[in-house]
């Protein structure tokens, strides 16, 4: 899944963090997030993902995305 998130990611100048932040930010139900980080910049950068708005063309493609990787799970 994060390999056809990449190329997204890319496009828009996002990491897939913070491609994957903004996506969840993006849903109506949700209000906030808890983010982990390790170092400082990764603050900033979920930061910067709050304030993204991702169109509805690539909320489509991610929605897709994600569906099929659910369908696609497989159980251990």
């Amino acid at each position: 899944m994060v390999e056809r998130l990449k190329p997204i990611a890319s496009e828009l100048h996002l990491t897939v963090a913070e491609l994957a932040l903004a996506y969840v930010l993006a849903h109506p139900a949700v209000t906030s997030t808890i983010v982990g980080v390790r170092k400082p910049d990764h603050i900033l950068r979920a930061q910067r993902a709050a304030t993204i708005q991702l169109d509805e063309s690539v909320l489509a493609t991610l929605r897709a995305i994600t569906a099929d990787a659910a369908h696609n799970q497989v159980d251990l």
